[in-house]
This record gives C-alpha cells, structure tokens and sequence, in this order.
C-alpha cells in the first residue's frame, strides 16, 4: 500500500495536469511534464528542463498556461492576474513555454534570442536581467468571436479576389491603349 502511495506521488510530481479555455463552454486537458506538454491527445516536446508552471489567469479555466524556467535559486518570480515578471541578479537564461486560448498570446517586454511554434504551444527563450510578460488579446479575435477562423478566410479571400479584378482591369486598360497606339 505505501509502495502504491509512494508511486501515485512520484507520477503527480512527474506530470500535472490543468485546463485551457478553448471556446465558449469549452476547455481542452493541458498536461505537462519532463520535456513535453500535452493538450488533449496532442503532445509537443519541450526543451527538457525544470518549469514551474503557472495559469493567467489563476483560476481554472484558463487563457494560458505557462512554464517557467530560470535559476530558481537566483531570480524571482511575482504574478499578477494576467502577468508575470521575473527579476534576476544578472543575465541568465529563461525559458517560456505557453499555450494560450486561441486569439490570445503571451507578450513579453523583450525579444526572445529563439522561439518556435507548434500548434498552440510556444517556446521562447531569453537571456535577460528582467522578464515581464502580460496575456494579451488580439483585437481581431476580440472582434470576430467565435466566428474568427471564417472571418478571417472570408477577409482574405475577399482581398485577394479584390487584387485580381484589379490586375484584369489594368491589364485591359494596358490592352486597349496599345490597341489605339497602334492604329493611329
């Protein structure tokens, strides 16, 4: 029995698990572990490092989940509601690693050195004295709600159909002087 009590905390060290807000009424299962992070059935590696993972906002459901590493030891770490900073001594090597609710991201007060995207999943990483990051929205999703993907489709292809019409007309403008160029 203690065997099995003793198993059932190695694995909740191991892994942990919290919820992403995915859509009105809907939330998808963020798990997290060493060098990977899950959401629902998809898994991402990550650089295999030690993260202290946080929600923006606290509560659960969130808008983002975020892990954090840096030298624990070193810097510190302070949380607002929708934000973060990290203070440290002296230069050091932070990584951040993020999925955010679909029209949201996570932006930081410095340039990352490197970062990768896949899917929701973010990677950024810094060599910073200070890191503040805040979850913002973007004011398209804000504006478009649950319909954004097809409003953004509909926009583009309106755009590039606007394009082509255009291009034919000057094309046929172009045509028709060089036709009363040659007549004359």
């Amino acid at each position: 029995m203690r065997l099995f009590v003793a198993l059932i905390a190695v694995v909740a060290l191991v892994s942990a698990q919290t919820l992403l807000q995915t859509g009105p009424n809907k939330t998808a299962t963020v798990t997290f572990g060493p060098g990977y992070i899950q959401i629902n059935e998809t898994r991402y590696s990550i650089p295999n490092s030690t993260y202290t993972w946080i929600n923006i906002p606290s509560s659960s459901p969130s808008r983002a989940v975020v892990g954090l590493s840096y030298p624990f030891s070193a810097c510190s770490l302070s949380q607002q509601p929708t934000s973060f900073l990290i203070q440290c001594p002296e230069n050091h090597r932070i990584i951040v690693v993020y999925a955010a609710s679909p029209g949201y991201s996570l932006y930081c007060d410095q340039q990352p050195t490197s970062q990768q995207a896949e899917g929701l999943v973010r990677v950024l990483e810094f060599n910073v004295l200070r890191l503040s990051c805040s979850l913002s929205q973007s004011s398209l999703s804000a504006n478009v709600g649950p319909y954004g993907p097809l409003v953004v489709a509909l926009g583009s292809a309106t755009i590039a159909l606007s394009v082509t019409i255009a291009g034919l007309i000057l094309a046929m403008i172009i045509k028709q002087r060089e036709g009363g160029a040659s007549s004359q």
